[in-house]
């Protein structure tokens, strides 16, 4: 959540609010402290709703409707609200069972090991997708990945200090390098050089600023 900032009456001009850690927009944080009064009561409310989330759905009704007894009912609306936010997510059908092991190899971005899927595709006889989508798809879930980790690392409770900040994790490394590889190798696999650099980025990064640095540079290869 943001952090609403106070100071004093001669700073008209300063900033109203801090969202250096805050990982709600200002109109979510506005609607939850509107419902809930204070900032350590939304971190109560969520992290009770959190205990019961996995529960089943009648612990998370007892939790709800407490809550709702305590705010006049303004919890459900707010629910409701930041629920009509979250990204509609389609369930995927989907029979291939090529797709279905490309998926499973996708967990290794998280540290997962998956080296028995090689097994099992030599077993079935099915062999890896190797076509542009099917990389634009691999390299795709890589990114979404890394936001997953570098977001769960980020929502940590903020030190005293930024450089206190957890450095990234030695899976989250690896992955950021595995992203920028895969996405290196495409270009170069499925673009001609000309559109990855121009002639004048190649002749300034090589020192040639006119036409007699070119002249000269040709005399190399006169046979």
């Amino acid at each position: 959540m943001i952090t609403y900032l106070n100071y004093g009456p001669f700073a008209s001009f300063a900033p109203q609010y801090d969202s250096t850690w805050a990982t709600l927009t200002k109109s979510d944080s506005d609607l939850l402290l509107r419902t809930y009064g204070d900032r350590s009561t939304v971190a109560d409310v969520m992290s009770l709703r959190n205990m019961v989330e996995d529960a089943g759905d009648h612990f998370i009704k007892v939790v709800d409707d407490l809550l709702d007894t305590l705010t006049d009912g303004e919890h459900s609306r707010t629910m409701v609200e930041l629920k009509k936010k979250e990204p509609e997510v389609k369930p995927k059908e989907n029979g291939d069972i090529s797709e279905l092991l490309s998926e499973v190899e996708s967990l290794e971005n998280l540290g997962v090991d998956v080296s028995f899927v090689k097994d099992i595709r030599e077993r079935m006889a099915v062999n890896k997708s190797n076509d542009i989508q099917s990389q634009l798809d691999m390299s795709g879930q890589a990114v979404l990945d890394l936001a997953r980790l570098q977001n769960k690392r980020l929502s940590q409770p903020p030190p005293v200090t930024l450089t206190q900040v957890p450095p990234p994790t030695v899976v989250e490394t690896q992955l950021a390098g595995n992203v920028q590889q895969q996405l290196a190798t495409q270009v170069a696999a499925h673009a001609p050089p000309g559109e990855i650099v121009s002639a004048p980025a190649i002749h300034n990064a090589m020192g040639m600023q006119d036409e007699l640095d070119m002249d000269i540079f040709g005399e190399f290869f006169v046979t």
